[in-house]
């Protein structure tokens, strides 16, 4: 196997209601900052650990789950320091959160599955 992927860089969600989602992942514990490049679109990143980042950008076909389930679309993972704790502050903001032994499952405001898990000790 040639191995020329060396490291994950981010991820763009587009959205056709990006406040709302900004919202989801700030719940999460993300902390955004209004970006544009040039004359492209204003939109939200936020900075992880490693350089990734996680970008939202306006749409308005955005956020669209083009399968029968949301559990065949697009499925984020996040690694989180305390399950429990972002569990508890999903549902207090009135997500449903599907949640097992090892990890928890949530869908943000277009309907893609972020499954939550946490950081191995």
């Amino acid at each position: 196997m040639i191995e020329n992927v060396v490291s994950f860089e981010g991820c763009v969600l587009y959205s056709n209601n990006s406040d709302a989602v900004k919202k989801f992942y700030e719940t999460l514990g993300l902390s955004f900052v209004q970006e544009q490049h040039g004359n492209g679109p204003v939109h939200y990143a936020a900075q992880l650990k490693h350089n990734t980042v996680l970008e939202i950008y306006p749409s308005e076909f955005g956020g669209v789950v083009l399968a029968d389930s949301a559990e065949y679309s697009t499925k984020i993972m996040l690694v989180v320091t305390s399950l429990d704790a972002i569990v508890a502050a999903l549902k207090s903001s009135g997500a449903v959160v599907k949640k097992s032994k090892k990890y928890a499952t949530v869908y943000d405001p277009d309907g893609r599955a972020v499954m939550l898990r946490n950081k191995k000790k």
